[in-house]
This record gives structure tokens, sequence and C-alpha cells, in this order.
């Protein structure tokens, strides 16, 4: 267990902090502008919409066609100049524009309201299907985020667990939180498919109905998956204290933050 506590440390590497407001205004409040206002505030300004001088996919409405376009621009565009920045990403932030980039595919082309419904779920249960992978990894993902020094006392620990001979069930954990993590993950899966279903009602989705469905995804979909992560989260820190018998304050000493 030692060897693999001190390989996490290793592979581990600091996140930069985006700015949470900018996004959400960039991947929720923007697109969803375009998406249903964007012909009412072309008919206030006397505009006739067309922002591009060609033929978008084989959309029929050219002014909805741009108006999807216009508003998939701004996710696609914040993860371009964020990516270029930060020089990284993440498995979560390449599924959400590979999913916005589908949205648009499904739009453009015209393709059923049932291939939305199929992607919103696909891209959850295949998020979930990685993070199990990742168990073939050495080590496991959630031991790279979970055990490395710049938050955890990982001698501390490591100690404890020796100690105590539950390196083996302290191993267990882990592979039980990844499956947990990955049912998390089908369930949102279901949720999202669940609720395509019932809110695009029409054979091909309009605009409107795609908004629609995206400001749902955080009550019906969003939320219910941060409760099942939190639930999680609680359970495995549970299970780490009576593992090593240590408190939360001393598997990860508040002064390490300062490090």
């Amino acid at each position: 267990m030692k060897a693999q506590l001190r390989a996490a440390n290793r592979a581990y590497a600091s996140k930069e902090k985006g700015n949470p407001l900018l996004s959400f205004l960039l991947n929720f409040i923007i697109p969803i502008f375009f998406l249903t206002k964007y012909s009412l505030f072309c008919d206030v300004v006397g505009f006739d919409g067309i922002i591009f001088p060609f033929k978008l996919g084989v959309a029929h409405n050219q002014v909805a066609a741009n108006a999807l376009v216009l508003s998939l621009s701004f996710p696609v565009g914040y993860f371009i100049v964020n990516w270029i920045i930060h020089k990284r990403t993440s498995i979560v932030a390449m599924a959400g524009i590979v999913g916005v980039l589908l949205t648009g595919v499904v739009g453009l082309f015209e393709l059923s309201s049932q291939w939305l419904a199929i992607k919103d779920a696909a891209i959850p249960f295949v998020l979930g299907l990685l993070i199990l992978l990742t168990l073939k990894m050495d080590p496991p993902l959630l031991v790279r985020m979970v055990c490395n020094d710049k938050f955890m006392d990982v001698y501390k620990v490591d100690a404890a667990l020796e100690r105590n001979g539950k390196g083996c069930s302290f191993k267990k954990l882990f592979r039980d939180t990844t499956w947990l993590f990955f049912f998390a993950f089908v369930f949102s899966a279901v949720m999202h498919y669940i609720l395509a279903v019932i809110v695009l009602v029409d054979p091909m989705p309009t605009n409107e109905q795609i908004a629609e469905l995206m400001y749902l995804k955080y009550p019906y979909c969003v939320l219910p998956f941060a409760l099942c992560i939190i639930f999680i989260v609680l359970y495995f820190f549970r299970k780490m204290t009576r593992l090593t018998g240590l408190t939360m304050d001393e598997i990860f000493p508040p002064e390490l933050d300062n490090k």
C-alpha cells in the first residue's frame, strides 16, 4: 500500500481554478438565450438572423440553424481558450464539449429526437465506464485524486494502515467506491434519457426544446447526481476514518493547504 500511495503522490498535479461565474454564463445562460430568444431579438432589431452566408447542415430553418451554431460556439470557444491558457483539460470537460458538438450535429442535420436522448444518456454512461476502467491503472484514479500530500498526510495514513493491518481493506474501499461512482453515472444516464424523452415531444428537436432540456437537467439530473456523489464521498471518508483510526483533521490536516 505504501508504494501505491507514494505513486499517487508522483502522479498528482494541481488543477487550475477557472471562473465559475464566467463558465456558467458561457456554458448555460448565453446558449439558452440564443436558442430561445434569437429570433425575437432579430425581429426587434430588424435583422434577418442569418450570420453565416452559407447553408448550415440540412436544416430547413436557417435562422434556427444560425441560432443553434451561435449558442454552441460559446461553450466550444470557452473550452478552447481555457485549454490554450492552462494547457490541460479533463475527461469531464472533454465529454461536455463532445456533448455540445453532438447536439449541434443532431440539430443541423435534423436527426430525430431519439438520437438526442441517446446522446444525453451515452455521455454519463461512458464517463462512468471510463472511471470503472481506471481500476486497471496503477494506482487507480481515485487513489491518485485522494492520496497525495497536497492535502493528505499520506505517511501518517500509511503508518496507521500498517499498524491496524488494514492495507487490503483500504484497497477494497477504493474499489468499492469506484463501483459506486460508476453506478451514480449509470443513474445519471437513465435520468438524462427519461428527461429527454419527456421534453423532446417532436420527432425532430426544436431549439426551444433543446433549451428547455438544458435547464431542466439541473433540477432533474444534475442535482440528484450531485446528491449521489455527496453520499459516496461521505461513505468513503467515514470508512477511511474507521480503517485508519484517525480523525479527519489527522488525515487531512488544514496546514497542508498552505504548503
